[in-house]
């Protein structure tokens, strides 16, 4: 899903793809009334199988002739792209207006009471001398919300918002977790980052909010931008709890021309806050922002990505959920993007819970600097021929593998050329080659019978470029 703005018109589109990524066809299409734009969407797709899939649809939209705002929550039909509900639509005017806006659900691992699920919506919002960061719950799968709660009010001025849902083996209830920016002016483009949860399950009163940019150096008062993710699944992690990842853009020391993509971990989730710190990707020559991060319940993973500037590219990362050497991710792909024409792309990334593996969309540009929504997957056959239309790759056939793999490098010159398995906790378990080939196609064969089964990554480097791939292994 993505807003667009052609002229002073401007639409909300939703596209559906039903062959992993390969063909794209337009669900949704609304056209705004004139002067009304979306300063903020998001969008979350429930159901455990198509004929039940609906799509959960939560859009600010702003008239500034009219000096009006509006928050509308609907619910839509998977398969044709028509409103079911509309959950929530407010219209407010003058000095009130909203901010921001996200949602999630637990559809994959409802927690308790919701029938059959829940979806929750975090927005901000200002009201006369003050903002404000609320949240509205519907547990009974979309035909109405039925909790609303108000988490903050604050006299600084929120901005973005993040939302996740949460639980484990002993925090099985469920919770929802929310993180947000708070400005010290309208102009501001820095400000804090705050978090809070709901209490006992995802119906309670939440907690009071948490200011985490003043836990990380440089970055008090000059942070935006914040992603939050929670673990979801039914085993606990190593403090017998769950465990929550909150990036942010940290501008250092107020340096906008040097930010850095920070962020914090907490593995008490439920219970305390004793969030510790790391940098995803910082150093003083480069500016590196606009993080997502998710949790993968298939693999206990957190998965991230986030956009490099200075060197124009869109990396993907990741972490097991009990935060083993916090400040090194794995690396999974230092660059799915293909071109070099990113201003702000804000990239996303997801699970495909079927092929269990991720997924991508950004906004790349086209001449003239007009926006153009990209979307590339670890499965993705349109992803696979953009890069081996254009550089050397390093494959792994068959995969999932029973025994022995061979794995293959295509050179386009002569080069040196490592190949090497992983664990998930980035240990390097395996090395399939390591020495200088010439150009050419390279097979080599690995007897992988000794493995666990479970999942690995391999890594292969051709030259100055790596690449990481994900490979199964099954008895």
């Amino acid at each position: 899903g993505y807003t667009v703005e052609e002229g002073s018109s401007h639409k909300w589109m939703i596209m559906r793809s039903t062959d992993n990524g390969e063909t794209w066809s337009v669900l949704r299409e609304q056209p705004l009334a004139p002067d009304w734009y979306n300063p903020d969407f998001d969008m979350v797709v429930c159901g455990i199988n198509e004929s039940e899939l609906a799509v959960y649809v939560a859009r600010v939209s702003q008239n500034d002739y009219l000096d009006a705002s509006e928050l509308l929550i609907s619910k839509l039909d998977g398969n044709t792209g028509n409103t079911l509900t509309t959950l929530w639509d407010s219209y407010v005017t003058g000095d009130e207006k909203f901010n921001g806006v996200a949602i999630a659900s637990d559809y994959r691992l409802p927690a308790l009471n919701s029938i059959p699920y829940s979806v929750g919506v975090l927005y901000s919002k200002k009201i006369l001398d003050h903002d404000s960061v609320n949240f509205l719950l519907s547990t009974n799968g979309g035909a109405s919300i039925t909790y609303y709660y108000l988490i903050t009010k604050t006299y600084y001025y929120t901005r973005k918002v993040s939302l996740a849902y949460g639980r484990s083996q002993t925090m099985s209830d469920g919770h929802f977790f929310a993180a947000w920016e708070e400005r010290n002016t309208p102009a501001d483009d820095i400000g804090m980052i705050y978090t809070a949860r709901s209490i006992s399950y995802i119906y309670s009163p939440w907690t009071v909010p948490y200011r985490l940019d003043d836990l990380v150096v440089g970055s008090a008062g000059f942070s935006r931008n914040p992603s939050i993710a929670c673990q979801f699944n039914n085993i606990d992690n190593v403090m017998g709890n769950l465990t929550e990842v909150v990036l942010f853009d940290r501008a250092f020391e107020g340096n906008i021309f040097d930010f850095d993509v920070m962020g914090l971990y907490n593995m008490e989730g439920v219970g305390y806050n004793p969030w510790q710190m790391f940098g995803l990707s910082y150093g003083s020559q480069t500016s590196d922002m606009q993080p997502d991060v998710i949790f993968d319940p298939e693999y206990n993973n957190f998965q991230a990505t986030y956009f490099k500037k200075t060197d124009q590219k869109l990396p993907a990362v990741m972490k097991h959920m009990n935060m083993p050497d916090p400040y090194n991710w794995t690396v999974v792909s230092e660059q799915y993007n293909d071109g070099d024409n990113l201003t702000n792309p804000y990239p996303k990334v997801e699970i495909n819970s079927v092929a269990k593996k991720t997924a991508y969309v950004w906004n790349a540009e086209r001449t003239g600097g007009n926006g153009m929504a990209m979307f590339d997957a670890e499965y993705s056959v349109v992803g696979q021929q953009e890069i081996s239309g254009k550089e050397n790759v390093v494959t792994v056939f068959p995969n999932p593998v029973h025994g022995k793999a061979t794995f293959l490098a295509i050179l386009d010159k002569p080069a040196k050329l490592t190949i090497h398995i992983y664990s998930l906790q980035g240990k390097e378990l395996a090395t399939i080659a390591d020495g200088i080939f010439p150009s050419g196609r390279h097979r080599f064969l690995a007897d992988l019978s000794g493995f666990t089964a479970g999942c690995y990554f391999y890594r292969g480097t051709i030259a100055d470029r790596s690449e990481t791939g994900r490979l199964m292994i099954v008895k």
